[in-house]
């Protein structure tokens, strides 16, 4: 059976998925081990228990035991010149309440920032201008020469699966730049353990590189067959060589953890700043993030918006909510998705490539509900 139609036979299956589910959380029990014969707790949501999330370095924080007044006074203390720190945001739910809590709450004057990847959904590139409009902060975004990028995005995808290393690789390039042109060494980040939390369990595939050293490395190995000449190479030496630079020097703050992060909250905040959604759950600032949750959803059985949405169902909404989540979340397939097609124009590979790439990179595990759907 291929991968695809056993993608579409969990997809006919949920029913008997959610006999599976911790009652408390709705955690699959081939991720999270039940603590009781009924179901009715696992490790995950046990009380007591601290719910462990494990970042790759390239997104650890330098905001451990500090307090938002400790946050405070770093940022004045490496301020420079009119602004106070930097905030990167992306459109999307956690960037854009952290940048009104920086001005808005503790009364900074941030600088934004974003690098295009080429994936900025629409609706997430109006939200960054118009928020940022509103709120009276300067917004820098930048882009490299879109046929350079096109290029690495494809070779990274064809040989592992993924872009996300050229959007981190961007990122990183991003902070030093602007970090260069206003001396500013303070970024406030709008990661949140309670919506990033699917690096609980990181056994994906062949992750996206995590140094400049990996990075250029998987570049050399596809470079040829890409078509990128040396001269690209050189040119964007700097794009090239940020990683390592970015993550010692500048101190990576990630706010959202550092507050009583309620969604509804957080909801009518984003209200007022005629924030806009576009139909997702989560991601909707990148095209490609959906397409990788399905390719999650596919090898693993669960994506990240399992964490998510069970993170919810225990500080926020309920299981009967989060089972309404899960169900819409886990009934799309690849056919759904709206991005796809665009997705593939932009990197320039076809539809049977791009099954395949998905086949070859992202392996089923033994505990799947589609264990074997990866024979061709």
């Amino acid at each position: 059976m291929s991968w695809y139609k056993s993608l579409k036979n969990m997809k006919q299956s949920q029913e008997e998925f959610f006999k599976i589910r911790c009652k408390k959380c709705l955690m699959p029990n081939f991720v999270s081990t039940w603590n009781s014969p009924e179901g009715n707790a696992c490790e995950y949501c046990s009380p007591g228990e601290e719910r462990e999330i494990i970042f790759p370095d390239d997104m650890s924080n330098d905001n451990k035991d500090m307090t938002i007044s400790d946050i405070v006074k770093l940022v004045h203390s490496e301020k420079k010149g009119k602004y106070d720190c930097m905030v990167s945001i992306t459109g999307g739910r956690d960037s854009t309440y952290m940048m009104y809590y920086a001005k808005e709450v503790l009364g900074l004057n941030p600088v934004a920032f974003n690098f295009h990847t080429g994936f900025v959904t629409d609706v997430a590139q109006e939200n960054m201008i118009n928020v940022t409009n509103t709120l009276g902060i300067d917004f820098i975004q930048f882009r490299i020469d879109g046929r350079f990028l096109k290029k690495l995005c494809r070779g990274f995808f064809l040989n592992n699966g993924e872009v996300c290393s050229v959007c981190h690789q961007g990122h990183f390039y991003t902070v030093q730049k602007v970090a260069q042109w206003t001396g500013l060494k303070v970024l406030l980040r709008g990661l949140c353990k309670k919506t990033e939390a699917n690096y609980l369990v990181p056994e994906y595939f062949n992750w996206y590189s995590m140094n400049d050293d990996d990075f250029n490395a998987r570049v050399n190995g596809f470079a040829e067959s890409e078509g990128i000449t040396r001269d690209e190479l050189d040119t964007h030496d700097d794009f090239l060589h940020m990683r390592d630079w970015t993550d010692n020097e500048i101190k990576k703050i990630d706010l959202p953890d550092m507050l009583d992060y309620k969604q509804e909250a957080i909801s009518m905040v984003l209200k007022k700043l005629n924030w806009k959604q576009n139909n997702e759950f989560i991601h909707l600032d990148c095209l490609y993030n959906p397409i990788l949750i399905c390719s999650q959803r596919y090898a693993e059985g669960y994506s990240e918006k399992q964490f998510i949405i069970s993170n919810l169902v225990i500080d926020e909404i309920g299981p009967e909510e989060g089972k309404k989540l899960l169900m819409a979340e886990e009934n799309i397939g690849f056919e759904d998705l709206s991005g796809l097609s665009k997705f593939l124009e932009i990197i320039d590979v076809d539809l049977p490539t791009f099954e395949k790439t998905v086949q070859r990179h992202w392996n089923v595990r033994e505990c799947s509900p589609v264990k074997g759907g990866g024979s061709a």
